[in-house]
């Protein structure tokens, strides 16, 4: 929750649209890093998929050599073919091996290289006298041969398998970038639809609750009056000579007029009591529980408070207010029009008046 609420707080700081970027540059990143980590598992695995098969090579050769001689056939060239081998394997230029594999391959093939030298002496031995003394030897040496190209094999083998851990890694990486994006699609998707909903409640310019809701609210409020019969005023009020402002200062300052007087009158309301911008400079406030003599306080308060406040314009502004209470069998129709027709006589009693029905 907290951190859900820390992400609400940073879209309204600097905008969802910073957001985004930064997410998205985010998961290029990871993605790249990622991508990265797999190019080089697979390039180690690779290089050591081919050492374990040219091992393999070594170790097949080798036992060729040994049943060609007891045979007693040619085997030169097979000797050849496995010194090159080792003379190319020995020269780790022709690998991208990282250090550990370098130190436990490099120390395995010198000692593997090693005794396929004293396994070709005991070969050479053997060619010259056939004794049983010498074809144990060289039995003995392609045991022993057998037995480290085993165990370089195999060391290889496990070394390669412990490089899938990087596999598992960016598996891990993939699983934490779908959860995240989920996450802040949801995230975003809720802070959309909040804005969405505000938008559809809320006038853009002003901020006060819009003709929407008032019929909502209306509708509602008339509901509980018919119900419980407890006070409830409609105030209607409008800006005098708003046209004029927008005429002869522009639209601009007439926009900076009516937030500028939504912001004052919201200040010397109660937090339960209601604004609404109904029309261009219409508004509506709902009170409750207040008297006649209070309505009567509240409104004068309003009108007088704007009368002193200096909007920034060369000349005052002002508003004239009409006021009525719910009654019995009243519709929103019949208060709409009620305060409408008191409003209609604060103008005509010359404006920046309360009149109450």
């Amino acid at each position: 929750m907290f951190f859900i609420s820390f992400c609400k707080r940073t879209f309204q700081k600097v905008g969802i649209g910073f957001v985004l970027i930064s997410i998205v540059s985010f998961h290029i990143i990871i993605i790249s890093l990622n991508t990265f980590f797999i190019k080089y598992a697979m390039n180690q695995i690779e290089n050591d998929a081919r050492l374990i098969n040219t091992t393999g090579k070594i170790r097949s050769g080798v036992q060729r050599v040994v049943k060609l001689e007891f045979a007693q056939k040619d085997y030169k060239s097979d000797i050849k073919r496995v010194d090159e081998i080792f003379q190319k394997i020995l020269d780790k230029s022709n690998y991208n091996l990282d250090s550990l594999t370098m130190q436990n391959y490099l120390e395995m093939i010198t000692l593997l290289s090693s005794n396929w030298e004293e396994l070709k002496e005991a070969l050479k031995i053997y060619s010259d006298d056939h004794s049983n003394k010498n074809q144990e030897l060289v039995l003995l040496k392609s045991e022993e041969f057998w037995f480290l190209s085993e165990n370089l094999m195999n060391t290889l083998s496990t070394i390669a398998t412990q490089k899938t851990y990087i596999f598992k890694f960016s598996f891990i990486i993939f699983a934490f970038e779908f959860f995240l994006i989920l996450f802040v699609i949801f995230i975003i998707n809720k802070f959309i639809r909040k804005k969405l909903e505000i938008l559809s409640r809320v006038d853009p310019l002003t901020n006060a609750y819009n003709r929407n809701v008032y019929n909502e609210y209306m509708e509602n409020e008339l509901e509980a009056f018919l119900r419980y019969k407890n006070s409830v005023a409609f105030i209607i009020f409008d800006i005098d000579f708003f046209k004029n402002i927008n005429d002869t200062l522009g639209h601009k300052a007439g926009d900076t007029v009516l937030k500028d007087l939504v912001n004052l009158i919201a200040v010397n309301i109660r937090k339960t009591d209601k604004l609404f911008r109904i029309g261009g400079e219409e508004f509506v406030i709902l009170v409750k529980n207040l008297d006649k003599s209070n309505l009567e306080n509240l409104t004068d308060k309003l009108r007088k408070k704007v009368q002193e406040y200096d909007f920034g314009l060369d000349k005052n502004i002002t508003i004239s207010l009409g006021a009525t209470f719910f009654k019995d069998n009243d519709t929103k129709e019949s208060i709409f029009k009620r305060a409408d027709e008191a409003l209609y006589c604060s103008k005509k009693d010359g404006r920046n008046k309360v009149t109450i029905y």
